[in-house]
């Protein structure tokens, strides 16, 4: 997912409920939020495993947060 803090972008991947960011360090304690409560959705991009980085699989791209609000409630999370 790609996100706003004030100024700064980032990019965060989640799998499996643990979450770590691809452009800043990420804390090692998995309590440590990576997405803090200021930060806003600007996309969110589903992709299929296993994970390329080299050629990535894309399920859907450029989600709002709405819409995958929306797809998380139909499947019960």
């Amino acid at each position: 997912m790609s996100i706003s803090i004030a100024d700064d972008q980032d990019k965060i991947a989640v799998f499996k409920g643990f979450s770590s960011s691809l452009m800043q360090s990420t804390a090692f304690d998995p309590d440590v939020p990576v997405l803090p409560d200021e930060a806003t959705t600007i996309s969110i991009d589903r992709i299929g495993s296993p994970y390329n980085p080299e050629s990535p699989r894309y399920i859907q791209q450029g989600i709002s947060w709405e819409a995958m609000e929306a797809l998380l409630l139909e499947v019960g999370i």
